[in-house]
């Protein structure tokens, strides 16, 4: 059958779970780094429209995204694809400083790189 394949999006409920995918991502050469360098709050229910702009817009400050370029560089062969796995809130201004920043970065949706064939 040559029909559309169905996908569901997968997303780990625990932390046992998450590990689990993240070995998963390992076992396939996938390594994740984060954005900020410590954690930080983005999701924020209590923000309006679920979201702490304050520190969304601290991950896309210039020093961040210097520091970022530096931390992936240390950690890059020329081998390396840079993909950035991009939130659903992201606007169009934080995805072109991304764009400026890693020319040569994919930018794709979180939602659509944890799809997975069922």
């Amino acid at each position: 059958m040559n029909g559309p394949k169905n996908r569901v999006a997968y997303r780990p409920i625990n932390s046992e779970e998450y590990k689990l995918f993240l070995e998963k991502l390992q076992y396939q050469g996938v390594f994740l780094i984060d954005m900020f360098n410590e954690p930080i709050k983005i999701r924020d229910k209590s923000k309006y429209g679920g979201i702490n702009q304050k520190n969304l817009e601290r991950l896309f400050t210039d020093d961040n995204l210097l520091n970022l370029k530096n931390r992936i560089e240390e950690l890059s062969t020329n081998e390396t694809i840079k993909i950035f796995l991009l939130a659903r809130n992201y606007r169009k201004k934080y995805i072109d400083k991304i764009k400026d920043n890693f020319p040569e970065a994919e930018l794709i949706r979180w939602k659509k790189f944890r799809m997975k064939e069922q």
